[in-house]
């Protein structure tokens, strides 16, 4: 349910739509599959790092997603915006969900060139003893050559984040 710590206090990224294995089309340690759209794959970041729980979430996503854009030696970046990832939802309730940061890079891989939409949100919440934490999303939407914008539109649609936040609205982020 949106808001609810997910079980076992971790971030989970699932989709809607059955998929074997999937393959990530740029090859990154810590990174695993979740879905296939056509030749493009959706993928997570298992391990993304020591975050400070203090930092503003804003920054720290946009820290988070220039970093992965170095790591893919990434070429071209497009302006940031603002993506709405859809929480885990109830059947008749409808989908709500949590801003994000977006941006698009081309890499390079073995296979020829990769367009990369990334997107990263980092979540600090509050405990009743005071200590904070921070949980970390950190996806990587790919593509041969050029980002398939229908498919892009699916990925979302299929999406599910389970991470212990309050739904937000699009762009609206929340104040420290």
């Amino acid at each position: 349910m949106p808001g609810e710590e997910p079980e076992g206090g971790e971030t989970t990224v699932t989709t809607l739509r059955q998929s074997g294995t999937t393959t990530p089309l740029v090859a990154r340690s810590a990174w695993q599959g979740v879905a296939e759209y056509g030749p493009c794959t959706l993928s997570q970041s298992t391990d993304p790092g020591g975050v400070d729980p203090r930092a503003d979430q804003y920054g720290v996503s946009q820290e988070l997603l220039s970093a992965l854009r170095e790591s893919d030696e990434g070429a071209d970046p497009s302006a940031l915006r603002n993506v709405l990832l859809p929480l885990t939802s109830q059947p008749g309730a409808g989908t709500v969900g949590v801003n994000a940061l977006a941006q698009d890079w081309d890499a390079s891989t073995p296979r020829g060139p990769v367009a990369v939409r990334g997107v990263t949100r980092a979540i600090t919440t509050q405990g009743f003893s005071g200590d904070r934490t921070t949980d970390v999303v950190q996806l990587a939407f790919e593509c041969p050559r050029v980002i398939d914008e229908s498919a892009w539109t699916s990925a979302l649609e299929d999406l599910r984040v389970t991470v212990p936040a309050q739904p937000e609205r699009p762009g609206q982020w929340p104040t420290a």
